[in-house]
């Protein structure tokens, strides 16, 4: 066995145990955070979470057991038992959303290949769109259903998420 082979055996080797043992226990928690965070910023942005929104955040977390992103999957199956005291972390503003999301751009990028940690951004992003576009509206039919301020706060996610381009 070379030397070069040796970093893949043992990413492989961490990936088969999951995603969770390339992280330290401090960057696992925040990622477990990262869907919560992504909610409370997006659906907050225009000053109400409605009804609409919370339907479609749990619809989002089911989705992301199933989703593209190996990593998102490994987060939900971990974020969904225990969503009450994740939610009340972040609602009680025991959590600073924007020192989350910029530690978890940060810890993915480090430990995650490009793809990989790119993918899982776009996830997040993916996550916070389809929570935003699920009200609004004229009638929550008719227009635009993502509000200026949500689509502000989407933005605003990329920057911190470190997105360069969205495809």
């Amino acid at each position: 066995m070379s030397d070069f082979e040796q970093p893949d055996a043992e990413k492989s080797s961490s990936q088969d145990s999951g995603y969770k043992a390339q992280f330290s226990n401090d960057e696992w928690n925040y990622i477990l955070y990262s869907p919560i965070v992504v909610f409370a910023l997006v659906a907050g942005a225009d000053g109400t979470i409605d009804r609409k929104e919370v339907v479609s955040f749990h619809k989002e977390l089911l989705k992301g057991i199933a989703g593209d992103s190996a990593m998102m999957q490994h987060v939900m199956i971990e974020v969904i038992p225990n969503m009450e005291s994740l939610t009340k972390d972040v609602l009680h503003g025991e959590v600073d959303p924007k020192s989350v999301i910029e530690k978890i751009a940060k810890a993915v990028d480090l430990k995650l290949s490009d793809d990989e940690a790119m993918q899982f951004k776009l996830s997040l992003l993916q996550f916070g769109k389809a929570v935003a576009e699920s009200s609004g509206g004229f009638l929550g039919i008719f227009g635009n259903k993502i509000s200026k301020e949500e689509k502000t706060a989407l933005a605003a996610l990329a920057v911190l998420l470190k997105v360069n381009k969205l495809h």
